[in-house]
């Protein structure tokens, strides 16, 4: 299965794995900033942020990350809390592949949706109700 298709196409954020990816570059092989960059889809946002932020900062946390994710998706800081929690459990169903993980996601993700105007908040939403 070729990795440019299929689950690429949904919200994947593995914050810790980009964590674990940005430290290997940069201990390992010497990469710095941004020289594994490709164009992503824009379902990749959250994965292509961490990428961005960690290449900038590899000191940043898990919590770190995702509130700043959190700020740039959601536009109402009202709304922020209920996107980080979408975040964090749209990470643990990809290590748990719980069903209902993904369905709590999306519902999250929906509720906020009619307040905010953030494009790439409607494609995240839209993937994680695809992949539902």
């Amino acid at each position: 299965m070729n990795p440019e298709y299929s689950f690429n196409m949904f919200p994947h954020p593995l914050i810790r794995h980009g964590i674990q990816e940005a430290q290997y570059a940069r201990d390992e092989i010497g990469a710095d900033g941004v020289m594994g960059y490709r164009l992503a889809p824009p379902c990749r946002f959250m994965d292509d942020y961490v990428f961005f932020r960690l290449a900038s900062d590899p000191s940043l946390t898990q919590e770190q990350i995702v509130s700043e994710l959190a700020g740039l998706l959601a536009e109402k800081p009202e709304n922020q809390k209920q996107v980080k929690e979408a975040i964090n459990t749209l990470e643990r169903f990809w290590s748990s592949h719980k069903v209902e993980d993904l369905e709590t996601v999306d519902k999250l993700f929906k509720g906020v949706l009619p307040e905010e105007k953030s494009k790439n908040l409607l494609y995240v939403s839209n993937g994680v109700t695809f992949l539902t």
